[in-house]
């Protein structure tokens, strides 16, 4: 998952706290700062489509191989995870029910 904006800003941190909300294992997370100039380098020389995004609030979930569409609200990225989650099974101990402040 990479999340594009400034910390602090109220949607991304819904949409980190969606990222931290469901139960995967091989969840990495990548937030890229519009304000922080070494990140915007090295993400438009690493991926430069990503980069281009970075000026509003927004998050990306590749997965299995993947890549999903991009989500703009924590509501469709808990749902893109949660989607994921189901694939992989339960965590060791019982299902945690996903959720994010809103």
């Amino acid at each position: 998952v990479s999340t594009q904006s400034t910390w602090g800003d109220v949607a991304t941190e819904a949409l980190l706290d969606a990222a931290h909300g469901v139960f995967l294992p091989d969840l990495s997370l990548a937030v890229i700062d519009p304000l922080d100039s070494e990140s915007m380098e090295f993400w438009g020389q690493k991926n430069p489509d990503i980069a281009a995004l970075a000026t509003q609030p927004g998050a990306h979930l590749c997965y299995s191989g993947a890549c999903r569409p991009a989500v703009s609200t924590a509501k469709d990225l808990l749902a893109a995870l949660s989607s994921c989650a189901d694939a992989t099974g339960p965590p060791p101990h019982g299902k945690a029910t996903p959720s994010v402040a809103t």
